[in-house]
């Protein structure tokens, strides 16, 4: 008999009172939409189009829900099968499942999306508030399904803990590929949570993952730090002590040595760091406080006039004051940016001098205080020039068309119009292309992260 794993559209069948309120919520600003276009129909009553939005956002929000969501369940009496809508396929062709968590504000979601090897794809919602995930039962069969299924044990070829942290530093970037066994750990902390039992330390690992051990809350969350040392065996199970495993004396002397070298590390790190050359981390500050002062002049500036204008009857803003202080404070900006980007590359090349020093540097991984400059993506100069190609391209959008769209036969307005136009559309193409770009950048900083942190980083989920 089949056992099912999540039904169509699970996440909103779960969850009847969150679509009701995200209906009511998303159903408000669409009533003016609703009261514009049906005014003869309703006369103007703002109840009734909300009542109108509401159900519409409904409708779409189940059809969407059934799009992403279908139904899953696995079948162990027919020789092994997964059904993923109406398809049937053999258990073993599960070969993949990426791995994506999403944590905004009090939305929080586990995804889950199987592959099979015969083209089948599910995406299946883990953990998620305020739209739940799975239920005790379910979560134990998709346990089933991996143990059986035709996954490889590691995803990246190393160890499960090496896979849950690339995984959850990819948290609201993208998704991760993860192996059978990190899959299972997560899977075994995840029913804990859900009230299952405590999960085997001999077979599950003795650290809960950050994203599994939120189901009880429900909901992930981001990655740990690991750049702590050692959390020791256990760290992040935030259950009880049955989670806590008993280490034997040569795993307990073992712990205990890469504790010390860890430690011996990271004092070295913080000495090379303090030698290392700090022109971009002086002239970083400077210019960050260069911006501070700069944003408190235009406003006391502006607030200075305000006033005074309400005192006296007439305004008193200086615009050569409010100009020199937004032109200092955008150069100084700027300036921050090239300076910390270039800060965090240099601490990048003295971690990558340390991994090539010895290869007992790089099995340990990267010093804790090094860690910090392995996942910034020196991104500030190319998000501040997006931003701005953005903000600049969409304003040259809108007034060259009005400009062309006003135009009552000056040909000088229109080479304007046209002229601003087409700088509008670069710059915005440009912009976009600045945001992939740093998407992208994000990407390859959050995959190569797992490798740069070594055993580091597995002692932070419990590997000993």
């Amino acid at each position: 008999m089949p056992i099912v794993i999540q039904r169509t559209a699970a996440p909103v069948r779960r969850s009847p009172l969150a679509l009701l309120v995200m209906s009511a919520l998303v159903g408000i600003p669409l009533a003016g939409v609703v009261v514009a276009v049906t005014s003869d129909l309703i006369g103007g009553q703002f109840v009734i189009a909300w009542a109108i939005a509401a159900i519409v956002s409904a409708v779409v929000t189940l059809v969407v829900m059934w799009c992403l969501y279908p139904a899953v369940s696995v079948d162990l009496e027919r020789g092994g099968l997964v059904r993923i809508r109406s398809t049937d396929v053999p258990i073993a062709s599960i070969t993949g499942v990426m791995r994506s968590i999403s944590a905004n504000g009090t939305a929080q979601y586990l995804h889950y999306r199987l592959r099979s090897g015969l083209g089948p794809s599910a995406r299946v919602l883990v953990v998620g508030r305020p739209f739940r995930g799975l239920r005790l039962d379910e979560a134990q069969a998709l346990r089933l399904l991996f143990e059986r299924s035709g996954l490889p044990v590691s995803a990246t070829g190393t160890s499960a803990e090496a896979d849950l942290l690339r995984g959850d530093v990819h948290a609201n970037l993208g998704a991760a590929e993860l192996g059978r066994e990190a899959l299972l750990i997560e899977l075994d902390h995840v029913i804990h949570g859900l009230g299952g039992p405590a999960p085997d330390a001999a077979d599950s690992g003795p650290a809960a993952t950050p994203a599994a051990d939120a189901a009880a809350t429900p909901g992930p969350s981001p990655a740990p730090d690991a750049a702590s040392p050692a959390p020791g065996p256990g760290a992040g199970a935030g259950t009880a002590a049955d989670a806590i495993p008993v280490l034997a004396p040569g795993q307990q002397q073992r712990l205990e040595e890469l504790v010390a070298a860890l430690e011996a590390d990271d004092a070295e790190a913080e000495r090379r760091i303090a030698a290392a050359p700090r022109g971009w981390a002086v002239l970083a500050r400077v210019a960050g406080w260069t911006v501070v002062l700069a944003c408190a002049a235009f406003f006391a500036v502006l607030g200075w006039g305000i006033v005074q204008g309400a005192v006296v009857g007439a305004t008193a803003i200086e615009p050569s004051l409010l100009l020199w202080s937004t032109v200092v404070g955008l150069v100084a900006l700027v300036v921050w940016a090239a300076a910390a980007d270039a800060r965090a590359r240099a601490l990048q090349a003295l971690g990558a001098r340390w991994l090539a020093e010895h290869p007992a540097n790089a099995e340990r991984g990267l010093p804790g205080p090094l860690l910090p400059a392995a996942l910034d993506t020196a991104n500030r100069l190319l998000a501040i020039g997006s931003y701005g190609g953005s903000t600049l391209g969409g304003l040259g959008l809108l007034v060259g068309i009005g400009m062309m769209a006003t135009n009552d036969g000056d040909e000088m307005i229109l080479a304007l119009g046209v002229g601003l136009t087409v700088f509008g559309a670069i710059a915005l193409g440009l912009s976009i292309w600045g945001f992939v770009a740093a998407h992208r950048r994000r990407l390859r900083v959050a995959s190569r992260f797992a490798s740069l942190a070594g055993r580091r980083g597995e002692l932070a989920y419990g590997k000993v």
